[in-house]
């Protein structure tokens, strides 16, 4: 899926408050994140098996309400197999997350070796040129808040 297609499913939706989730390659997450110009973005690393991630998920859609008319973005990115898409949709559709969410549709050899990713719950927080500011396997939620805090408020 290329990137046109793949912002086009994200936001093509009748309601502005739709949730959808759309099939993605690594490539197509990476272009994700670098075509928010001037936002700070977090992305958001889960799987519907990771108990963690799940119980911590309302906090990142609290985070998205409270922050995305400042210039947050959030990306969720299920690392659930494809077959299991329907459970997640279902599972994002009760948080109410209304932001980006994405499929991972790599085998995980490919985004363990690309994002050295162990473990998840996983966050990638990034400035608003596009750095990674923070990479969180443990969150505080509160710690998490006045860094993104500390984002909006710099100038890009």
């Amino acid at each position: 899926m290329n990137l046109a297609l793949l912002l086009l499913s994200v936001t093509a939706s009748p309601h502005a408050d739709a949730v959808t989730l759309v099939k993605a390659k690594y490539g197509d997450l990476s272009k994700a994140v670098t075509s928010k110009k001037d936002k700070v973005i977090l992305v958001d690393f889960w799987s519907m098996t990771c108990v963690p991630c799940r119980k911590k998920f309302p906090q990142i859609v609290a985070l998205h309400n409270r922050y995305r008319s400042q210039g947050l973005h959030v990306i969720s990115v299920t690392l659930d197999s494809i077959d299991q898409s329907e459970s997640a949709l279902k599972f994002l559709k009760q948080q109410k997350a209304t932001f980006q969410n994405l499929i991972l549709d790599e085998k995980p050899v490919v985004w363990q070796n690309k994002l050295r990713i162990r473990e998840i719950p996983c966050l990638f927080l990034f400035d608003r040129q596009g750095r990674i500011e923070r990479r969180l396997s443990s969150i505080d939620v509160q710690e998490l808040d006045k860094i993104i805090t500390r984002l909006l408020n710099e100038k890009p």
